[in-house]
């Protein structure tokens, strides 16, 4: 699936890793879409469709800077409150 727009494939790459990282914690998916919607609203098949993209795949064909999708990841996940 390719995405022309590029600050979407930096949404994705942070939901994707939003989940890994929460996942890891054992947080329920349900509590992870809470969270990420704390910064942007998201359904439950648009998670799911964002879990399942080849981001970084995507970022290469768009030859994007990895590095500064990263530190955008970092950045967002910081804003995120854990109540």
């Amino acid at each position: 699936m390719a995405y022309n727009n590029k600050n979407n494939l930096f949404f994705i790459y942070f939901v994707q890793d939003y989940y890994l990282k929460m996942k890891k914690i054992g947080l329920p998916n349900t509590r992870i879409i809470e969270n990420i919607g704390q910064i942007y609203p998201i359904g439950n098949s648009t998670f799911y469709d964002y879990l399942g993209i080849n981001v970084k795949k995507e970022i290469k064909i768009h030859d994007l800077d990895i590095n500064k999708i990263i530190k955008y990841s970092e950045n967002a996940i910081k804003n995120i409150s854990e109540d």
